[in-house]
């Protein structure tokens, strides 16, 4: 074999040595940026602090937040603290449960929910209720013009919209539109709509829809 053939191999073998590498890191980078695009829009990871939604959700666990798409009544949804309710001056990001969407009237009576003057169980709740004691009831008689005049008395600093409901054509009050009414799991510890109202969409992160840590607590929430 001649010096010549010899040489337009080895150039030859460079040459796709150089192109495998150059497909390679164009992989790498595409994955990267699909990564990214699928973290900023379509998909992430949460990692969950404090005790608001025990014992559905604990301190430690991760769950998997879809940003796509409208809460639906239960989902459990993450979101930004709204003006007014920052903590020094931080806007924290929440994690709740949804239990009033636009145009529902919501109301606690005798210890149940009830949504368009419909009853509502909230099996989420049976937990914290066998901890009461013999007499006691979780949610007081309320409902949510009133919860949201008291969070008006006490907290003045929040925007007008967070405690403002409106009147459907029955006269009822209900949510307006693009505002939802949150509420976390442990009644008895959360800082949620009792606190800051009624939530803007636009605060909405996304839909918490399974946890995959830790994992012998796997699978989708409900």
């Amino acid at each position: 074999m001649s010096e010549e053939v010899v040489l337009r191999k080895k150039k030859k073998k460079s040459a796709n040595r150089l192109k495998e590498n150059i497909l390679f890191v164009l992989y790498i980078l595409g994955a990267l940026a699909l990564a990214m695009v699928l973290k900023a829009y379509v998909i992430t990871s949460m990692s969950i602090v404090g005790h608001s939604m025990s014992p559905t959700l604990e301190t430690g666990q991760t769950v998997v937040v879809y940003k796509l798409g409208k809460p639906k009544r239960f989902d459990i949804v993450t979101l930004k603290a709204p003006d007014g309710a920052m903590e020094n001056g931080q806007r924290k990001v929440y994690i709740k449960r949804v239990i009033g969407l636009p145009g529902d009237e919501v109301e606690y009576k005798n210890d149940t929910l009830y949504i368009n003057g419909k009853p509502y169980d909230e099996p989420y709740l049976a937990n914290l209720r066998q901890s009461l004691g013999e007499g006691q009831t979780l949610e007081p008689n309320r409902t949510l013009k009133q919860i949201l005049d008291s969070v008006k008395l006490t907290n003045s600093t929040l925007p007008e919209e967070n405690t403002t409901l409106v009147q459907n054509e029955q006269g009822k009050y209900v949510i307006p539109e693009n505002h939802y009414f949150v509420l976390g799991d442990n009644r008895l510890n959360s800082k949620d709509g009792d606190e800051f109202g009624l939530a803007n969409a636009n605060l909405l992160e996304g839909t918490a829809i399974f946890r995959f840590m830790p994992l012998d607590k796997i699978g989708p929430l409900k």
